[in-house]
């Protein structure tokens, strides 16, 4: 699922996947190691920053959600870094993942809405 706000730069995506690894700080170490290096196979010389990590409960499930900033791709037509709010919630043998964006800029005038949106989540099981 991707919803697009494209005149203020916003997207909202969300996916399921296999695997429903537990929320613990190994886990923790291990999701940030493999997304530092998710973003560098894409941006090459780009570098992800993680602002922030913490455990939040989901649905009644506990989950982790990670503030992250990337820096503008150099081929952007309007180069600015981002910022991503990125949720991992484990439900049996799956996870979920919930991701929003919006430019450094513009990112504090969302979060809330963002975090909101991610604690309205229903887990059907």
């Amino acid at each position: 699922t991707l919803a697009v706000d494209e005149p203020n730069h916003l997207a909202m995506q969300a996916k399921l996947q296999p695997g429903g690894t537990p929320v613990s700080p190994a886990f923790v170490a291990s999701y940030l190691a493999d997304a530092e290096k998710s973003v560098a196979k894409i941006l090459g010389a780009g570098k992800l920053k993680a602002l922030d990590a913490r455990n939040v409960t989901i649905g009644g499930v506990t989950a982790l959600r990670f503030l992250f900033e990337l820096p503008a791709p150099p081929q952007a037509e309007d180069p600015q870094p981002t910022r991503q709010l990125q949720f991992y919630v484990p439900v049996g043998d799956q996870h979920a993942i919930i991701t929003f964006t919006a430019p450094v800029k513009s990112y504090a005038k969302y979060e809330a809405l963002f975090d909101k949106t991610a604690a309205a989540t229903v887990i059907r099981k």
